[in-house]
């Protein structure tokens, strides 16, 4: 359980200016490719599951949760040959890399995919001195469907949304047992700071 959502969004601040550094410091330093992939995971499954976690404790407007960011997607190709742990690092075999489709994925989707992952893997624009560009991505569920590439800049939008996101207003209905978290007032909301939301 989070009690506290603002010391959880101010470790999303620091996890992504400590990313922002390192991305700078591995341009100039000698990182062998394991410890250059892990800074890059780390920090990915690290923001992930706190994210998740501020969503599945109602701390995240539902508008914001209902927000899509824009991703590519790519098919699978259908052939016989099977994905799986001994092969994946050739996804170029597996996916239609050729044809990117313009799709979206809500926050809890983003998350899930990385927090699920099996595949992960980082892209770089070679012509700007190998920089960081985003991330070819896919879960366990839906490696057989699709691999999504999310970009760097789409990544530090949602976190500066979930940072900048303050739910002034609940609303909960007791006959279905749904609660309703906005960012606006709701006629009849329950006062945040009173209940200690």
């Amino acid at each position: 359980m989070i009690w506290n959502s603002h010391i959880w969004k101010a470790e999303l601040i620091k996890e992504l200016r400590n990313f922002k550094k390192y991305l700078k410091q591995i341009k100039f330093s000698k990182y062998d490719t394991e410890h250059f992939v892990m800074g890059l995971e780390k920090f990915h499954f690290l923001c992930s599951f706190i994210i998740r976690k501020l969503v599945e404790n109602g701390k995240l407007s539902d508008e914001l949760l209902s927000k899509n960011y824009k991703c590519g997607k790519y098919q699978r190709i259908q052939n016989e040959k099977k994905i799986d742990l001994l092969n994946f690092i050739d996804y170029g075999e597996f996916y239609d890399l050729m044809n990117c489709l313009n799709s979206s994925l809500t926050i809890k989707q983003m998350c899930n995919s990385f927090i699920h992952s099996f595949i992960f893997f980082p892209t770089f624009d070679e012509e700007n001195g190998m920089e960081y560009t985003g991330v070819f991505i896919n879960s366990d569920f839906d490696k057989d469907k699709h691999l999504y590439h999310i970009d760097y800049g789409i990544i530090v939008e949602m976190i500066d949304d979930i940072v900048k996101d303050d739910i002034i207003s609940i609303q909960f209905d007791r006959t279905s047992v749904k609660v309703r978290r906005s960012k606006e007032t709701i006629e009849g909301y329950i006062d945040e700071e009173k209940h200690g939301v």
